[in-house]
């Protein structure tokens, strides 16, 4: 009995400590890529204040130290647009691997309230023209010229819609 009491101690002590992520941790956002990936920038630089070490605005990718109060640990996000059911969404996937994966779970909780409490509930919808992010994107500019050669609905035009006024419905053709 007295011989196994140091393996059992330590297989206590070992069950007892959180795991260490070995795997990065992933949450789907109905966001605009713009959106999420400005929140999320925010979020680990300012809310959480990460030192960044990396990051490239175009692909989405970021390299930060996490600390713990005591040590600082390197970490990355990356923003994936996928296709999930028919409709575009931005996949962050969060890994800081010389922590516990609930740090991880709690950053992409984060920026979820964070998403959330800035732009409201996500758009839900496909993307039009398979731009980046999700909902209704800008619509082109109309060919159609008013009186003045100006288009009927752009700002400072005097041939748009007067205040309180709804504007002409166009003919689609």
């Amino acid at each position: 009995m007295w011989k196994r009491l140091p393996f059992v101690v330590l297989l206590g002590c070992l069950l007892a400590v959180p795991s260490v992520a070995a795997a990065k941790q992933t949450q789907n956002f109905e966001y605009r890529f713009s959106q999420v990936w400005s929140s999320a920038y925010r979020l680990i630089r300012v809310d959480m204040a990460c030192r960044i070490t990396d990051r490239d605005d175009e692909i989405g990718f970021l390299m930060f130290e996490y600390s713990d109060g005591r040590d600082w640990f390197p970490g990355s996000a990356q923003l994936v647009q996928v296709k999930e059911r028919g409709k575009d969404v931005i996949r962050v996937e969060v890994q800081i691997p010389e922590q516990p994966s609930y740090i991880e779970i709690m950053i992409l909780d984060k920026l979820r309230k964070k998403l959330l409490e800035e732009y409201g509930e996500p758009i839900v919808g496909p993307t039009p023209g398979g731009k980046r992010g999700n909902g209704p994107s800008e619509e082109p500019p109309s060919d159609k010229k008013g009186k003045d050669g100006e288009a009927p609905n752009e700002p400072g035009n005097r041939n748009g819609p007067k205040d309180g006024e709804r504007a002409p419905k166009q003919r689609q053709g």
